[in-house]
């Protein structure tokens, strides 16, 4: 009888212990399983995030016939990356383009057109809305027959252009403009709001270029056969001249390379560098 009520007694107690020990446990336990969902969750939100945010990168190639009898004409409209102009074959347009898709949402696309009646090939970005953070650029890489005519513009991103005989418009709202080993004919630009200009080659003569920034230098380069009436002004900075019949001054510079009949080349800048070289 004593030996049952001793076993009651440390049944009772070991029962009490066994309370503590759990209402001790328990706590901690719930705790760990919280912090280790959290984890889980916030690890699985990165994730998304991470996903949602990713950049890739997209490829196409496109290629058009025109006619070698009419000068062809390339039209490019872009929203931001690099434009680069060249030359190859005659009687082709070759456009290689590379999208970079950043953040979530559908990303940009090429969309072409051709027209046969006036011998032009069109590309342009089309971009699509989304939500959250993240913008789409589209690099050109595109080459013209050597006689070609270019209408060019993006709103941000370099265009570069090279050994193109033609109507020659580049334009772009931030980034620099080139255009090396050209002959520029009819109404020809080379524009930019922010940004470098650098022109090396000619005008043909009857013919007329406008070079402008709002905010950088410009450095054009003649052959010393040219025949060029030069006009350049400026707000902010200065201006030089290799050619001894362009006068320069705080202002600006004005003047002729070569002999008459002349090609017309407008130059201006609000604040920046004008230098006029000699090839």
């Amino acid at each position: 009888m004593e030996q049952l009520e001793e076993d009651e007694e440390v049944y009772v107690l070991n029962r009490q212990i066994f309370k503590r020990v759990l209402s001790t446990i328990l706590p901690t336990c719930a705790i760990t399983l919280g912090v280790l969902l959290a984890f889980i969750v916030g690890t699985g939100s990165l994730n998304t995030m991470a996903h949602g945010s990713a950049s890739r990168t997209l490829q196409g190639q496109r290629s058009f016939f025109v006619s070698s009898r009419v000068r062809p004409t390339l039209i490019l409209r872009g929203h931001a990356g690099l434009i680069h102009v060249g030359t190859g074959a005659s009687g082709k347009i070759i456009i290689k383009y590379v999208i970079r898709h950043t953040g979530a949402g559908r990303p940009a696309t090429a969309a072409f057109s051709s027209n046969s009646k006036f011998n032009s090939v069109t590309a342009r970005e089309i971009d699509y809305p989304r939500s959250g953070r993240g913008n789409d650029e589209i690099d050109w890489y595109i080459t013209v027959p050597k006689n070609a005519n270019l209408d060019c513009a993006t709103g941000a991103g370099p265009i570069v252009a090279s050994n193109v005989i033609g109507r020659i418009s580049l334009i772009t709202n931030s980034g620099d403009v080139t255009a090396t080993k050209v002959l520029m004919k009819e109404d020809s630009n080379l524009l930019t709001q922010a940004g470098n200009v650098t022109l090396s080659g000619n005008v043909m003569v009857g013919h007329t270029c406008k070079i402008h920034t709002n905010a950088g230098s410009i450095n054009v380069a003649f052959p010393s056969s040219a025949r060029l009436y030069v006009s350049a002004s400026l707000i902010a900075g200065f201006v030089s001249s290799d050619f001894p019949g362009i006068s320069t001054n705080r202002t600006g510079a004005v003047g002729y390379i070569g002999h008459g009949p002349y090609a017309k080349v407008l130059i201006s800048t609000q604040a920046g560098t004008i230098g006029i070289h000699r090839l």
